[in-house]
């Protein structure tokens, strides 16, 4: 494995080109909440290689090369099979930008408000169990 690339912060722009110019983003994550890096890795065009652990699975979808970060034989077999695909990396780029299309402001900020909501309301009117919160 060649030109690893640790880095510190980094600004927006300089982040943006990081993630453009970036073979693979790596992310070795043991337990995430969302796993905001690697979709905006992805956003980029970026192949991302992630660990399987958390939220990750759900967050990231079919579009990362998925690993398992206790494994140094995991991590190392994700990172070279991305790394020797050209064909791979395209086909991670397509399904990175087909799952970013399922995260927008507009429509997180809509289900937050709907959740609140409903929440607020159950609170008001009901000691029983909570209602489903799925939006319409």
């Amino acid at each position: 494995i060649r030109n690893i690339l640790f880095v510190g912060f980094l600004s927006d722009t300089e982040l943006s080109a990081v993630y453009r110019f970036a073979a693979i983003y790596l992310f070795p994550s043991l337990y995430e909440g969302f796993g905001l890096p690697p979709l905006e890795a992805m956003a980029r065009g970026t192949p991302v290689v992630s660990s399987d652990r958390g939220s990750l699975p759900e967050i990231l979808g079919d579009a990362p090369r998925a690993f398992d970060p206790t494994s140094e034989v995991s991590l190392l077999a994700a990172i070279r099979e991305v790394e020797g695909s050209r064909t791979l990396q395209n086909e991670m780029r397509e399904r990175g930008y087909r799952q970013i299309a399922k995260y927008n402001f507009r429509t997180m900020a809509i289900e937050t408000a709907f959740l609140y909501t409903a929440a607020l309301q159950h609170k008001k009117t009901s000691h029983g169990t909570p209602p489903s919160f799925t939006a319409q």
